[in-house]
């Protein structure tokens, strides 16, 4: 999608009892929203129902791709979304809208974001319907409705962050004080980010002689961030590596620290950061400093069994 393309936000407060308030996003120097012809998103409200809204998207299309490009809107939403839209061709040639009627105001970020990546027509995927909408433009959207609405992405529904917990079997069969849990976030719901997903795992260390968990993050990327990602890590001086395959990252450090990273370079917002912090305290408190200790007592072996390998070398042949 197109650079050129920037959303601007207009509020039409009812003009009676009648109509309801409208919210609505439109291109920039009348540039429209998208190379594929979106004009404009809009929410319309129930003048009877003030907490139902009419989401509706309005595009400017040949006549000879109108067809085609309302079949894609329709698909992305339906897939995607997870809705059912109304067109309305406004009885001419090339316009056209679709609407998704009795949502809440926050329906409207995942109704943008279903808009901004392919879906497939079938259950084989043979083909698919395309996107019709950039992702830089729905993060102006989301931004806009995270504001007005004052929520923040993870209570509007763009990220989840799940916890994973250890059996009480596997404790007691690794010796360990108490379960290791981990955290794993989400990003589905949210384009702008340049991660997917960040998952955690463990594995056993010794700590001060006793059995300790060091965290990992495996970062899954979406395509073209690795060089962003990769440098987000090393200017927070978390070691990370990308795997052979190229769609992930794998930071030495817990998620905690990771969002942290990204949102220091502006890749995240602070919002979700501090969900992120939140559920990682609880989860496993001082995860990254326990890392370090883990990795300083390591380096230390290593210096000590370095030491007495020197020591016991025989003296050179003179």
């Amino acid at each position: 999608m197109s650079g050129k393309h920037k959303a601007e936000y207009e509020f039409y407060p009812a003009e009676s009892k009648h109509e309801g308030d409208c919210h609505r996003y439109s291109g920039v120097d009348h540039n429209g929203l998208s190379d594929k012809g979106l004009e404009s998103v809009s929410l319309n409200q129930n003048p009877y129902q003030k907490e139902k809204f009419t989401a509706t998207f309005v595009f400017d299309a040949p006549a000879d791709k109108r067809a085609q490009r309302m079949e894609a809107v329709l698909g992305l939403l339906a897939v995607n979304g997870g809705v059912k839209a109304e067109p309305n061709s406004h009885g001419n040639a090339s316009g056209f809208s679709v609407a998704v009627e009795n949502v809440a105001q926050k329906d409207l970020m995942k109704l943008v974001v279903a808009l901004t990546h392919d879906a497939p027509k079938d259950a084989r995927g043979d083909s698919s319907h395309y996107a019709v909408l950039g992702t830089e433009v729905a993060g102006q959207i989301i931004a806009g409705e995270l504001k007005r609405l004052d929520l923040s992405p993870v209570e509007a529904g763009l990220v989840s962050i799940n916890t994973v917990g250890m059996s009480q079997e596997s404790v007691f069969l690794k010796g360990l004080a108490k379960p290791s849990v981990y955290v794993d976030v989400t990003f589905e719901g949210y384009p702008t980010s340049p991660v997917a997903a960040i998952r955690e795992n463990g594995q056993m260390s010794e700590l001060k002689g006793a059995v300790a968990y060091e965290v990992q993050s495996e970062v899954e990327l979406r395509s073209g961030q690795a060089p962003r990602v990769l440098q987000a890590m090393k200017d927070a001086g978390l070691p990370a590596k990308r795997t052979e395959d190229g769609q992930y990252v794998i930071v030495s450090a817990p998620v905690d620290s990771v969002t942290g990273a990204l949102q220091k370079a502006g890749l995240v917002a602070p919002a979700i950061h501090d969900a992120v912090k939140s559920a990682a305290d609880a989860a496993h408190p001082g995860q990254q400093q326990i890392n370090t200790e883990i990795a300083a007592e390591g380096m230390e072996r290593l210096r000590k069994m370095a030491e007495r390998t020197q020591v016991a070398k025989p003296p050179a042949m003179q």
